[in-house]
């Protein structure tokens, strides 16, 4: 955030102003912070020994600036560092404390204070006109992309679909409710989450709108997509204001049926004897790898009879943190007297469904319908301090 604040990168830009600029810019401020404090070591001692006079002015705007960097980055809004607006208070300290600074050069020699002088001004100036005028990018959603600067082509098909809740990205949503006086309100998909307008969410819940079309960048789609497949979705896409607007949403396995006139056999790589627990129908027991998760940790299911399967539900109830880092479904078909093994979801996938899930403690993943002899769940994943838990596992025909 500090290269921004003090010119070296534009608001909503990642790169610099010009070659290397926050290397040299934050170089420069550090040695003149440095000089201060040297120039100041007496004062600022006092200061500590709660002796204030009407002298120490320099000293207090000092720790006015660290303070306001200190609350910033504690602060909720520590991650807005790509427009720290939240950050701007520095100003208040940071140029009457230049300001005095370059009275101190001025003072030691005239040529050293134009020279400082001349640097500010530098700086400044050419974070606001280099290479043409700074005006602010939109902000960010996803890996580089943007907010669209025109939503004139989304907001016209809303309107003509009779459209009035999306599920998007923070900033897209809080745009499109502005720009349509709230005609048009949004769920949030993706980070961040700050729930600025309480009422959003809770009419989204109460609404049950589940079907809600997506508004994603193109990159968040290309996860998505992945997911939505894997999930059983259907579903179609229009590129509309340089986004990716999925809508029509309906689920392939909406009117499954759990299946339960069968007898599962149930074994681990670890934590045998709590296996049982992945499959009795009590959400607050749980199948727990007993140590921290590591690479190919297995949970195996044998149907008997074998049974068409068509989706297996994963379910973590309240241990939502022990979700497995890296995952793989592997399933043994039966197809007459032969038996054949299918990755039916791999880690890349996984990731994409985890991305799609936001955090939930329940996926329900779809398979083609087949005859199914057994499943094996495998970590791919590892963690340095969290077990691999399963609350609960359900098979759908």
């Amino acid at each position: 955030a500090l290269p921004i604040i003090l010119g070296a990168k534009r608001f909503w830009q990642e790169q610099d102003v010009f070659f290397n600029s926050s290397f040299f810019i934050l170089s420069f401020y550090v040695l003149v912070f440095i000089w201060v404090l040297y120039k100041r070591r007496r004062q600022i001692g006092k200061l500590f020994l709660f002796k204030i006079s009407d002298h120490h002015i320099y000293e207090l705007l000092i720790f006015l600036v660290i303070a306001v960097v200190g609350v910033f980055s504690y602060s909720s809004f520590g991650y807005l560092s790509k427009a720290p607006r939240y950050l701007l208070p520095i100003y208040i300290g940071f140029y009457p404390l230049m300001a005095g600074l370059l009275n101190s050069f001025f003072n030691v020699n005239k040529l050293i204070g134009s020279l400082v002088l001349f640097i500010l001004l530098a700086f400044n100036l050419s974070s606001s006109y280099l290479n043409g005028r700074a005006i602010p990018g939109e902000p960010f959603v996803y890996d580089g992309q943007r907010v669209s600067k025109d939503h004139t082509e989304l907001l016209k098909w809303l309107n003509e679909k009779d459209i009035d809740w999306v599920r998007t990205n923070y900033w897209i949503g809080y745009r499109l409710a502005f720009e349509t006086n709230e005609k048009v309100k949004f769920s949030f998909f993706g980070e961040p989450r700050q729930d600025r307008i309480k009422s959003y969410t809770e009419d989204f819940k109460k609404e049950g709108i589940s079907n809600a079309p997506l508004v994603l960048v193109p990159k968040q789609w290309k996860l998505v997509e992945e997911a939505m497949k894997t999930l059983g979705f259907e579903y179609k896409v229009k590129n509309l204001s340089n986004y990716k607007v999925v809508y029509d949403i309906s689920s392939l396995v909406a009117d499954r049926k759990e299946i339960k006139d069968i007898k599962l056999k149930v074994s681990a790589t670890h934590q045998l004897d709590q296996a049982k627990f992945a499959i009795d129908d009590d959400i607050n027991s749980r199948w727990g790898s007993g140590v921290a998760q590591e690479k190919d940790m297995q949970f195996e299911i044998e149907l008997d009879p074998v049974t068409e399967v068509s989706g297996l539900m994963y379910d973590l109830g309240k241990w939502n943190s022990d979700y497995p880092r890296g995952f793989k479904i592997a399933i043994d078909y039966q197809d007459g007297k032969d038996m054949f093994r299918e990755v039916v979801v791999n880690n890349k996938y996984y990731n994409s469904i985890r991305y799609y899930a936001e955090g939930s403690p329940k996926i329900n993943f779809y398979f083609k319908p087949k005859l199914v002899r057994r499943i094996i769940l495998t970590q791919t994943g590892s963690d340095k301090v969290f077990d691999w838990s399963i609350a609960e596992l359900k098979l759908y025909n």
